[in-house]
């Protein structure tokens, strides 16, 4: 069983689990995901933002506001009309500049196993490996979404409350998923 970094809705209740991130490679998915045209991973997606995925796509021209959720200390791609709200309905609006989550799936964190593992959810799954170097990156986007997490918390505590810093109150440790 994995468990997942973020929200994750069962049929009667919203609950909250540890820990799923995703890896790809570019290069498999223009040749299998997209000729496929499977956008299973896109819909009702949970998939966290680092601060670098935020300011890459913010350079394209998007605000935030349009793009980003926050849940528990946890920045998260919007979704619209059941999918990601970059997606069109055919493909991804920003293929080229996705989030770091994105790119790496379909390499989830297994928790219980404690490594990483193709996502068992994933249609096109058997077309990719697990490497040492997708594990990396995948454990390196983990440590940066949990850092900066905890930096959002810190700014946000009450004591910088009273500079007017914004930030974000994490009431809970509970964490949220990168992809459900």
């Amino acid at each position: 069983m994995h468990s997942y970094l973020g929200v994750v809705e069962s049929e009667e209740t919203l609950f909250y689990t540890t820990l799923q991130l995703p890896l790809s490679s570019p290069q498999l998915l223009s040749t299998c995901c997209l000729r496929a045209r499977c956008i299973r991973c896109c819909r009702h997606t949970n998939m966290l933002l680092s601060s670098d995925d935020v300011a890459s796509i913010t350079r394209l021209g998007y605000k935030p506001m349009n793009f980003v959720e926050e849940h528990d200390g946890w920045l998260q791609l919007k979704n619209a009309q059941g999918r990601c709200v970059f997606h069109t309905g055919k493909r991804c609006g920003i293929y080229d500049h996705r989030p770091a989550g994105c790119r790496l799936y379909p390499i989830v964190y297994d928790d219980d196993a404690r490594r990483a593992i193709l996502d068992a959810d994933c249609p096109q799954r058997h077309k990719f490996h697990r490497t040492t170097k997708n594990a990396d990156a995948l454990a390196a986007l983990i440590a940066t979404l949990q850092r900066e997490r905890a930096q959002r918390d810190k700014n946000s505590s009450p004591k910088n409350k009273k500079s007017g810093k914004p930030g974000i109150r994490n009431k809970s440790q509970r964490t949220v998923s990168l992809y459900t």
